[in-house]
């Protein structure tokens, strides 16, 4: 089965609950689920250049990602899952994809004293 069969086939009753630049490569991405306590991968496929999808579970819940548009975009099985473990997906997955902007403005302000 293709990304985008995969895509088609279980987000559309799945609830999308947030997004995050694509900002590292695939295998760091499944890499960075392991170190969530808890967490399973169930799938994990990649086509080697431009698509990603990767399914694991945590808390009970079913998780899909996958990647458009520059974006990681997150999905949810259960649309009434708790805010509560979205929250710790999305805190989990802040801490490796968004990247501080006061940290880079500091070092753009060092690098320009020297």
């Amino acid at each position: 089965m293709l990304i985008e069969e995969l895509k088609d086939k279980f987000t559309k009753n799945a609830r999308h609950f947030v997004d995050f630049p694509e900002v590292i490569f695939f295998d760091d991405f499944a890499d960075h689920v392991e170190k969530l306590f808890g967490a399973e991968i169930i799938r994990f496929e990649a086509d080697g250049t431009i698509a990603m999808w990767l399914e694991f579970t945590y808390s009970e819940n079913r998780f899909f990602v996958t990647n458009h548009f520059g974006d990681y975009q997150f999905y949810v099985e259960d649309e009434k899952c708790p805010e509560y473990i979205l929250l710790e997906i999305a805190d989990h997955f802040r801490q490796l994809l968004e990247k501080d902007e006061s940290e880079q403005i500091n070092s753009e302000q060092f690098e320009g004293n020297h």
